[in-house]
């Protein structure tokens, strides 16, 4: 599994990965309810999006969600 991470905090500041890592662990590999209602503010519903493909014939699944009201 691999995982991007960005972030719109305070620039030059260093994420604490150590909690970050430990957060995804807690996720599990295909829950995601839990991160897309925590980053819910204004938004009015999670927003989610699955797709699988083939990369080098091996099936990969890219799954991602934003957040933001507008």
């Amino acid at each position: 599994m691999m995982v991007g991470v960005a972030s719109t905090g305070v620039i030059g500041e260093q994420l604490p990965l150590d909690k970050i890592v430990s957060g995804i662990a807690q996720l599990g590999l295909t829950k995601h309810d839990g991160v897309t209602k925590a980053v819910l503010t204004t938004d009015t519903h999670a927003k989610t999006i699955t797709v699988q493909c083939l990369i080098d014939n091996q099936k990969v699944t890219i799954t991602g969600f934003c957040k933001g009201s507008g």
